[in-house]
């Protein structure tokens, strides 16, 4: 009787380690971790009309000139997301900071900066390697805008 107590502690320890790891791996807030290059930025432009529903794609160096300007991730080319919250976006000698946090379901990335302007962007895809993120331009261009990195 003591015996099978002991197994059965043992097993579910065992699966509650397991469980923990396994959350810890997929967790967003964990995955998101580190530094990230800026590869590329897809714009879709949104046409609304009774009649007729279609969308055109611009290039990248378009995508950031029609977006936002005063979007803080617009002139950044590597993203360093810490442990602590902090995020560093930075391009050639340029840096800004900001603080980071993850909403929602894991899908939102909230960007808070020292002015207390808050940026939201949609969390697309989030793998060990890839970070895409969407969000939706101002009212004068209506439209969805897509960059995506990679970690390095």
């Amino acid at each position: 009787m003591k015996k099978t107590f002991i197994i059965i502690t043992v097993v579910f320890a065992v699966l509650a380690c397991l469980s923990f790891t396994v959350k810890a791996y997929h967790d967003p807030e964990t995955v998101i971790l580190g530094t990230w290059k800026e590869v590329h930025w897809e714009y879709e432009r949104v046409y609304h009309s009774a009649h007729i529903g279609r969308a055109a794609t611009s290039a990248p160096r378009e995508v950031k000139e029609m977006s936002a300007t005063d979007l803080g991730i617009i002139n950044a080319e590597r993203w360093v997301f810490n442990p602590d919250g902090s995020l560093i976006l930075s391009s050639n000698n340029v840096k800004k900071q900001a603080n980071w946090k993850i909403k929602g379901r894991g899908n939102i990335l909230m960007i808070t900066y020292d002015n207390n302007r808050v940026e939201r962007y949609n969390i697309a895809t989030l793998t060990k390697g890839n970070l895409e993120l969407n969000f939706d331009t101002d009212a004068k261009i209506r439209g969805i805008a897509k960059v995506s990195c990679i970690k390095i």
